[in-house]
């Protein structure tokens, strides 16, 4: 992956993440109504999806049944050197990718020196059953901490805050945070922040995404034991709620709504056939969320026709052409590099023409500069100019007055150097 896909990537999955994350936020208590919270926590797994997604490149378009009525002229002009202005324009790219690396590297060394500062704060650590004790009664405690060997560790005043039978569903309730891969999950969502660490979205939902793990943990604790559910708040009110807590670790006493997780105990427990449509509902969502993340990036072009071969052409364009909103028809136009090529619609003869020229971008990779202009009677207008990568779609929209209407004319291109090296001496 090259500093431009690189960049068109964070760009994909920074939009993906925020509405996964916007979704979630918005069904996550009505699916934990309805369906418990352990299947509502799994809706977060929506976010790296999501993510994921964005990866995954969208198969060329084929729709064999569009029209070929568009056409295409070749209008000799003079080499348009084009490409250094442009370049100079984009210096800035590389500063904003050493930025984001400098910025994800600098959240990174934060969050593991908030976990090492929290570790050795609880020593030394004293062995316990088959957990260790802290030397002090740390609020927050106890802890499952750790990711290769995950360990439980309790506060000092562990046997005389607690009863026996709390106790023992404390502990419970750690060990199936370490059963159930929690604290992999919580530095899943750290590598995401770091990576991300510009889009406040995703530090915002952090804290949510942890209160949904404490009570799906509940929860999942309860169900073994549904009958100590008085005893598991009583528990609860007698832990100090812990405001700091380490990045990778899940507390018990973790500062966030108590009064939803007292609740939480009250609710009946879930059936087992509504267990099965929560499933069901939980992986809809989570097929929906990746599927519209992945439809959302542009597709590649399927040509329907083809211009005369031109042996001597520096790139081959793909190109689909829409007049107000409906599609014209898709061409393949072999060209040299600042030769100006001109796409008329016989379907639409009352729209102007639409010329195209296409550079290279010096100093950014394999680049390209894309010049649209209308071409009208009374003279050519500039339409959008745009920046696209060897092989990927960029598309143009240009609004047109028409006689006191209105139309309009897109234009997806895909342009492909038939010599990388030539081009990129350009």
């Amino acid at each position: 992956m090259d500093s431009h896909e690189l960049w068109a990537w964070l760009i994909e999955a920074t939009l993906a993440s925020s509405a996964a994350v916007l979704l979630v936020l918005a069904l996550r208590r009505r699916l934990r109504r309805a369906f418990g919270p352990q299947l509502a926590y799994l809706l977060w797994a929506m976010v790296p999806l999501a993510m994921l997604a964005t990866l995954v490149p969208k198969p060329p378009a084929t729709d064999a049944a569009a029209a070929p009525m568009l056409q295409a002229m070749i209008l000799p002009t003079a080499l348009v050197d084009a490409g250094l202005p442009m370049a100079q324009t984009l210096a800035w790219r590389p500063w904003l990718l050493a930025l984001w690396l400098a910025g994800g590297l600098l959240f990174a060394l934060r969050q593991w020196h908030r976990q090492i500062a929290f570790r050795r704060g609880l020593e030394p650590l004293l062995p316990q059953g088959d957990a260790l004790r802290a030397h002090a009664a740390i609020a927050g405690l106890p802890a499952s901490l750790g990711l290769w060997r995950p360990q439980v560790v309790l506060p000092a005043d562990f046997q005389t805050r607690y009863d026996a039978s709390q106790r023992a569903l404390m502990l419970a309730h750690e060990h199936a945070h370490i059963a159930r891969r929690d604290l992999q999950a919580n530095a899943l969502a750290l590598v995401l922040r770091s990576l991300f660490w510009f889009n406040p979205l995703l530090h915002w939902a952090a804290r949510r995404f942890q209160q949904d793990m404490e009570m799906a943990c509940d929860a999942c604790v309860l169900a073994r034991v549904p009958a100590a559910r008085r005893t598991y708040g009583a528990a609860m009110l007698l832990t100090q709620l812990a405001n700091q807590t380490p990045p990778l670790g899940c507390h018990w006493g973790q500062g966030h709504p108590l009064k939803e997780r007292i609740e939480m105990l009250s609710q009946a427990p879930s059936t087992r056939r509504r267990t099965r449509l929560g499933a069901v509902v939980i992986g809809l969502a989570l097929s929906a969320g990746a599927y519209a993340a992945w439809a959302a990036q542009p597709p590649e072009l399927a040509p329907l026709g083809t211009a005369p071969e031109r042996p001597a052409a520096d790139f081959d364009a793909r190109v689909k052409y829409m007049a107000d909103g409906e599609e014209s028809g898709r061409i393949v136009i072999s060209q040299n590099f600042g030769t100006r090529f001109v796409l008329t619609d016989a379907g639409h003869p009352e729209l102007p023409p639409l010329a195209v020229t296409v550079t290279p971008v010096m100093h950014v990779g394999m680049a390209y500069e894309v010049q649209t202009e209308l071409l009208r009677a009374s003279g050519p207008e500039p339409g959008p100019r745009l920046l696209m990568r060897d092989g990927r779609v960029t598309s143009a929209r240009v609004e047109t007055a028409n006689g006191g209407g209105f139309g309009s004319v897109e234009v997806a291109i895909a342009v492909e150097a038939r010599d990388i090296k030539a081009a990129q001496a350009a």
